[in-house]
């Protein structure tokens, strides 16, 4: 019920083929959908995106890879978890400065 809500409010909103839901993979196969969400679904108009992990939701939602960390305990350059340890890298780096500054 909670999947068709969501469905039916951006249905109303328009349905662009970029809204869905993302449940646990392990939920998919028992799924009962109404025939329009599906349809929707086949169409490409709706998505539900079964997930194994919050990595593949990171993924999914940030449209490139997550990234695994390296034997040197960092992430590859392009990767969601890089851009974030970077960036408390630098929050940390301001939080140094006389007044917080950023660079």
């Amino acid at each position: 019920e909670k999947i068709e809500g969501f469905f039916d409010a951006c249905a109303t909103a328009g349905l662009d083929g970029q809204q869905g839901v993302v449940i646990p993979r392990q939920n998919v196969g028992d799924l009962q959908l109404r025939r329009d969400v599906v349809a929707a679904c086949r169409a490409g108009r709706f998505a539900v995106w079964g997930v194994d992990t919050i990595h593949h939701i990171v993924e999914l939602l940030m449209d490139r890879p997550a990234g695994a960390q390296g034997p040197d305990g960092t992430y590859p350059e392009g990767t969601v978890l890089r851009a974030a340890v970077d960036r408390a890298e630098q929050l940390w780096q301001a939080s140094l400065r006389p007044g917080g500054a950023e660079p």
